[in-house]
């Protein structure tokens, strides 16, 4: 009986609270702040660090005496308040350590002997086993340009065989012929909230990233990543970072065969003023490239698999490692959501200033994209694939920069390579006043391929082309106002074509010449230049029915010299 009244008893209670409108709102657990073992201020006078003098050993002895008192769990922090601090040497930071700096410390290099301004102990472990669990944050750290030697100046920070590495909420500036963070064969590491920007060229050439990814392969590759044991990147965060006056934002130049960096997302960064491609990931898998915005860049998202052998850019594995085995999903590459604007340059001289590029080799194709809502607006092709086996395009845009060119046309909007089994769906093409070539185009025996509810504008030759080998089946498209033919499926191209909307084009709405095609069907093709559907010179078509041609400027239908099975429009 007891029970009952207070089953009651609560029972009212929660009604009266309903009637009188008050509410419960339940918030998620505040993550503690971290608890230190202990906490040593630089310039306490154990350690005698002075803002405006050279404070080498004072942060260096703060640092050794972190490492030597943390523990796995129980970090020690080396704080730095504000001030300038000149550095003279490299400064070594070993596990469980937590530098941490004030908004306005400043630490500047100050001697041609420092290689890298902060480093990884060296320990020589293998994988990723050499440190562990360091944070970086806070403060401006200025290299001034200085050089090591004539070929580098050194990376700002440089971590290999690491793992649990964050870099977050700082400046990193002005290096000398390479990178402002250098990863190893480094696992699960977060760069967030930094700034990164200045560089200058040394003889080695300007195509250095401002935060690079290697495998620990060979001394070419990473001159102080001993031992080399092929260990790739994994598992690596860039988020939320604004990079900008470098030759390029993220990657790699090189690739080791068979090894993969893995599990790299690249989000949310505003990446701007790059004079070369902004990302270029070579054979990376399960690669993300999501909420970024590229302004003013060379090039925008570059992924390949290849890498040219005579360049000193792709590796054999070294003796007695195992290949590592490609995902069952493929390589898994996302990019989307990103707004991409190249640099507004004339091409005359056949340079591709490429929103995005996806790019493999019959040996190494490329298995597993999705490009999907990405804005891009190039000088160049707005997104160009090449040896890509499977995937998704989805509702992209592409417009054209109007940039001063020597010819009309010269690049197509999307461009297909050797491509297969590829959705392309709801995607949108503007031309503008400098007018891509052709809208879509496949080449070089495309095969298998679906291009659904796609849109085109304002383009100088065809809407969709369809060259020797190639093959696609195109539905629901809408084409208008293109320089030559809304669809042209020439010299061995094959293309299914069914409910597409096709007017205003200068010259046919559909043409085939030297084609292949199934079905035409159930297509609107009105107010063209010339003939509404035009088979010609040995094409061959299954059925061309129940299409809807009116007001073009010649015939509805021309067959010439050509097979058509079934005819009935």
């Amino acid at each position: 009986m007891r029970k009952s009244r207070k089953i009651c008893i609560v029972q009212m209670l929660f009604v009266m609270v309903c009637l009188v409108g008050i509410s419960f709102t339940v918030k998620a657990p505040v993550k503690a702040a971290e608890s230190f073992k202990a906490v040593y201020n630089v310039k306490n006078s154990s350690f005698g660090a002075k803002s405006g003098k050279d404070s080498t050993k004072a942060i260096q002895k703060a640092l050794d005496k972190a490492a030597k008192n943390a523990k796995a769990g129980k970090r020690v922090q080396v704080y730095i308040p504000a001030g300038t601090y000149y550095i003279t040497k490299t400064l070594n930071i070993d596990s469980n350590v937590y530098l941490k700096c004030h908004k306005k410390a400043k630490i500047v290099k100050k001697s041609k002997k420092v290689l890298y301004m902060l480093r990884s102990k060296k320990h020589r472990k293998k994988s990723y086993n050499n440190v562990k669990n360091i944070t970086v944050s806070g403060g401006s750290w200025d290299a001034k340009f200085l050089k090591y030697n004539k070929k580098t100046g050194g990376s700002l920070f440089f971590f290999a065989h690491a793992e649990g590495i964050q870099i977050q909420n700082l400046t990193l500036k002005n290096n000398y012929g390479t990178h402002l963070i250098e990863f190893g064969g480094v696992k699960n590491a977060l760069v967030s909230g930094c700034r990164l920007y200045g560089f200058k060229a040394s003889s080695t050439g300007s195509d250095k990233e401002a935060i690079q990814l290697d495998v620990c392969h060979n001394y070419e590759i990473l001159p102080d990543g001993m031992p080399y044991d092929d260990t790739p990147c994994s598992d690596i965060t860039i988020e939320n970072n604004e990079i900008y006056k470098y030759p390029r934002a993220i990657g790699s130049h090189s690739l080791v065969k068979d090894i993969y960096p893995d599990n790299i997302r690249i989000t949310g960064n505003k990446i701007h003023d790059i004079s070369e491609n902004a990302i270029y990931a070579y054979n990376y898998t399960n690669l993300t490239v999501s909420g970024n915005t590229f302004k003013n860049v060379y090039g925008g998202v570059v992924y390949k698999t290849y890498a040219e052998a005579g360049k000193n850019t792709i590796f054999n594995r070294n003796k007695d490692v195992a290949a590592m085995t490609l995902p069952e999903t493929g390589h898994n590459v996302v990019i989307s959501n990103n707004t991409i604007s190249t640099k507004n340059m004339s091409i005359k001289d056949n340079r591709m200033q490429i929103g995005i590029f996806v790019y493999g080799t019959d040996a190494y194709k490329v298995k597993g994209i999705r490009i999907d809502n990405n804005r891009v607006t190039s000088s160049s092709t707005g997104i160009y694939l090449r040896y890509v086996q499977s995937g998704n395009v989805t509702a992209n845009s592409c417009e054209r920069n109007n940039n001063s060119t020597d010819g009309v046309f010269l690049v197509d909007a999307y461009k297909f390579l050797t491509c297969s089994n590829l959705t392309i769906s709801d995607n949108k093409i503007s031309g503008g006043s400098n007018m891509y070539e052709n809208g879509y185009a496949f080449r070089d025996n495309s095969t298998g391929n679906t291009l659904t509810n796609n849109t085109v504008s304002s383009v100088g030759k065809h809407g969709i082309a369809v060259y020797g080998g190639s093959s696609v089946t195109i539905t629901s498209c809408t084409i208008n106002t293109v320089g030559q033919h809304g669809i042209a499926v020439v010299d061995g191209g094959k293309a299914d074509i069914d409910r597409c909307q096709i007017s205003n084009c200068a010259s046919n709405g559909i043409t085939l010449v030297g084609g292949y095609s199934d079905y035409i069907t159930n297509n609107t093709i009105t107010n063209n230049g010339a003939t509404g559907i035009s088979v010609q010179m040995s094409s061959q078509v299954a059925s061309i029915k129940a299409n809807a041609i009116s007001d073009n400027g010649g015939k509805a239908i021309s067959i010439n010299a050509s097979i058509v099975t079934e005819n009935k429009n």
